[in-house]
């Protein structure tokens, strides 16, 4: 852009430089301006204004530079002030809610998330306005920030400046996405020393959440002190102050003083003269419905060496936190509030152990603190979103709980035992709560609830998602586990909020309709065992009704065989209108036997769902055991990703294959070539034994991300489980999802002559949690331990699975 009239002198200089800079690769944006004409465009542009308050002089007339600069702070900056916080302030705001409001996500972004470099810059901006300085350490003499804030703040801009530039170097180009794939190469070349990759991702991100959240919490803070200290300006204005008098009052209340919706101290002494205060401020909080001021929490930080073994151990200190946990809908925010402080960690070491810490788990989208307290915002929003009426069951049974605090304490500690690196943290997690237990003195049955809360949090999730549900003795197994409904209640609350707290994205209608499931049929055999088997066939007979009426007369009998043959799990998981498209699709694949004695070819159906980005694909053939290998190789070479796989087998040898599929720009599959070509592949597998996908799913996932990189940093895992189910061997993958993975799987045990009976496959967040049921050719369980052996080497040669590299 240039400026009217330039020199051509000038001109030419300008264009020298620019082509001095191209040739040295820099990215450059730029503009010639007068100075009246740069005046105009920072009061027209607020990211112009903010280029300027950090603009430096690389050569030239200092004094015109220093005139610019004069005129610039005269124009743009005074009487402007105001204007500029607002926006600055919202655009935090909106900024932070992009990026999910905290610094603690598995792939956080470096510069414009929670803590990135983004709040840094802010925080120059804003103090040129307020104080005419872009030098953050003027605030210390300003006393809006202590040494030590200050020394965090710059220790966490001198550590995400050469973690940035490590992920550039790495990458050959501007990335500010700290994936999963770039971390191992990031710890390892900043020289983190521990041995295995993982313990370098883990030591390395514990590192980079601390010095993010540090920037966070102080930018969040000094961002409050401009807008108290605006507001205070504010109020000095004879007409604006008289109204701010009236609409905020004064409160006086134990040592403290709260006023413009914020609590401050009364004396810089008041948590020395009652160490009690440190938990009794948050409940002052939470009741008042007030945010701690900023001088409030330096103080609190102040004071940590004041919580030790004893003030743990306080009576007072124990009812005023069981007060806190006990207000339903109303805990969340406070212990945010207690753990951004430094206090809930201390008071609750065994919670303190999770701060900042790595989950190696693909599905968890954040750190192992900011998770916990994520699944006590889920349970408080079921109060608060009364509008939502998917929850309104989950609603019903939080209403119904009488004992809250056990509940959330659960929360807290139902993660705990990650801390201790253990193969199964509910285990290490309730020796932990034990501790807890006896610490707060929580009579027998307290104690019993809060221990099996936490020893068996994840029960309802892997019985719903592992085992045969629609087996009535899988109902009364885990009933007789569980023991009451009300401790169903609980259970089911905490399977609920942890679910949607680990990643809201992945909380789908499918995901969530086998916990309802096992929780709905848990409870009606704990109210009336009886009445418990009778309702199923009921259930049974109202749904074929509903099929029937959908349906032409002659469709009739199909639907009835149909309903007899298929197994029972078929019919929770899909509605009357999905089991009639089923209908109409087995009476088109029975006119193929009508007129060939061979077997038809499958029958295959898309069904678009645009608005959860994916397709649903139905195949129906007859049940051969390379039937699902080759359905998902034709997939595979086509670059469709199978986001979940459903198998269902009739009685009389047909079966129901049902994928949700997307394209790898996670779109649904609309192209009608696409779709020939992979039913001409399915044919050809299924037709010609020697056919072979491998070379063109290779071709396929040749330009894809490169998943064997990551693979050496994130646990893949296969495990053989003989003990969950009566009639099946049960194969449970953890994997990163990638093209052609679940048709390498399938593969594999169809080359050892293994049946698919049923499957869950499920993709979430780049991971592939399957759980496959397979019974040998004689239709019974594996125990024979050759063939189990072959199977998982099989199988973890078909996923890739490598020793942990050690560097």
């Amino acid at each position: 852009k240039g400026a009217k009239g330039l020199p051509q002198e000038a001109a030419e200089m300008v264009e020298t430089v620019l082509y001095m800079l191209y040739d040295c690769r820099f990215k450059v944006g730029h503009a010639v301006r007068s100075i009246k004409e740069t005046i105009s465009e920072a009061n027209s542009d607020n990211r112009t204004k903010s280029s300027i308050i950090e603009s430096r002089m690389l050569f030239g007339d200092e004094s015109l530079y220093q005139s610019m600069l004069n005129d610039f702070y005269r124009y743009c900056i005074k009487g402007h002030g105001v204007d500029y916080l607002k926006v600055r302030l919202e655009d935090i705001r909106l900024r932070h809610i992009k990026w999910s409001g905290t610094p603690f996500l598995q792939e956080p972004h470096i510069k414009e998330g929670c803590g990135g470099l983004r709040d840094y810059h802010n925080l120059i901006w804003i103090n040129y306005v307020r104080r005419k300085s872009t030098n953050i350490k003027d605030l210390v003499e300003a006393k809006m920030l202590s040494s030590r804030a200050y020394r965090q703040i710059q220790n966490a801009y001198e550590f995400l400046l050469r973690v940035r530039n490590e992920m550039h170097y790495i990458q050959k180009r501007s990335t500010d996405i700290l994936t999963l794939q770039l971390q191992g190469e990031v710890a390892k070349n900043l020289g983190y020393k521990q041995r295995g990759i993982l313990r370098k991702i883990e030591s390395f991100m514990r590192d980079y959440y601390t010095h993010s959240n540090n920037l966070f919490l102080q930018a969040k803070e000094i961002g409050d002190r401009f807008y108290l200290e605006q507001r205070e300006s504010e109020a000095k204005k004879p007409i604006i102050g008289f109204l701010a008098r009236r609409k905020f009052k004064v409160e006086h209340f134990d040592g403290f003083v709260a006023k413009n919706n914020r609590i401050y101290p009364k004396s810089s002494k008041v948590f020395q003269e009652d160490p009690h205060r440190l938990i009794s401020i948050f409940q002052h909080a939470q009741v008042r419905h007030l945010r701690l001021s900023p001088e409030l929490s330096e103080l609190i930080k102040r004071n940590w060496k004041l919580i030790h073994k004893s003030f743990r151990y306080n009576d007072a200190n124990r009812d005023t936190f069981e007060a806190i946990l006990s207000r339903k809908g109303d805990v969340s925010t406070a212990l945010r509030e207690m753990h951004s402080s430094g206090i809930l960690g201390r008071y609750l070491p065994e919670f303190g152990a999770l701060t900042n810490l790595v989950q190696h788990e693909f599905f968890h989208r954040y750190s192992a603190d900011e998770h916990t307290l994520r699944v006590t915002e889920e349970l408080d929003k079921l109060i608060l979103e009364t509008e939502n009426q998917k929850k309104g069951l989950y609603r019903e049974i939080y209403q119904e709980i009488e004992d809250p605090f056990v509940l959330y304490l659960a929360v807290l500690l139902h993660d705990t035992g990650r801390s201790m690196n253990t193969s199964k943290h509910e285990d290490a997690s309730a020796t932990l709560a034990q501790n807890v237990a006896r610490r707060f003195s929580l009579k027998t049955k307290r104690r019993q609830l809060l221990l099996f809360l936490v020893n068996s949090h994840l029960e309802l999730w892997r019985t719903a998602n592992t085992k045969n549900i629609d087996d009535p003795n899988t109902i009364v197994k885990f009933a007789q586990m569980v023991g009451s409904k009300r401790w169903l209640n609980y259970l089911m609350l905490l399977t609920y909020a942890d679910s949607r707290g680990t990643d809201l994205k992945s909380w789908t209608d499918t995901k969530e309709a086998p916990l309802r499931f096992l929780y709905l049929e848990t409870r009606e055999y704990l109210e009336d065992a009886k009445a418990f088997s009778k309702k199923r066939e009921e259930a049974k007979d109202e749904l074929l009704q509903r099929v029937i009426e959908q349906l032409p007369k002659s469709h009739k009998s199909t639907a009835m065989d149909h309903f007899a043959e298929m197994p029972a799990r078929y019919f929770m998981r899909n509605e009357a209108s999905h089991i009639a498209r089923h209908v109409r699709l087995l009476v088109d694949y029975f006119k193929g036997w009508a007129t060939d004695d061979s077997i038809p070819n499958p029958i295959l159906h898309w069904r678009e769902i645009a608005e959860q980005g994916c397709s649903e694909f139905s195949v129906i053939w007859q049940d051969q055991h390379k039937l699902a290998s080759c359905l998902t190789g034709a997939l595979a070479a086509q670059k469709v990703n199978i986001i979940s796989a459903e198998f269902f087998a009739r009685g009389d040898g047909v079966v129901f294959d049902i994928f949700r599929v997307c394209s790898t720009r996670f779109e649904p599959i609309t192209s009608l070539n696409k779709k020939k070509n992979i039913e001409k592949l399915l044919v050809s597998g299924l037709n010609d034994k020697d056919f072979c996908y491998d070379e063109l799913i290779k071709e396929a996932d040749k330009d894809l991300l490169d998943w064997h990189e990551l693979s050496n940093q994130f646990p893949q895992r296969v495990y053989i489980n003989n003990q969950a189910d009566e009639n099946h061997t049960l194969i449970e993958i953890q994997a990163l999802d990638r093209i052609g993975l679940l048709h390498n799987i399938l593969s594999a045990i169809a080359e050892i002559e293994l049946k698919v009976t049923h499957a869950r496959i499920t993709t979430t967040r780049g991971a592939a949690i399957d759980t496959i049921y397979v019974v040998t050719s004689e239709g019974g369980k594996i125990t024979n331990e050759k063939i189990l052996s072959q199977l998982l080497t099989s199988l973890e040669k078909a996923i890739e699975i490598k020793d942990e590299p050690q560097n």
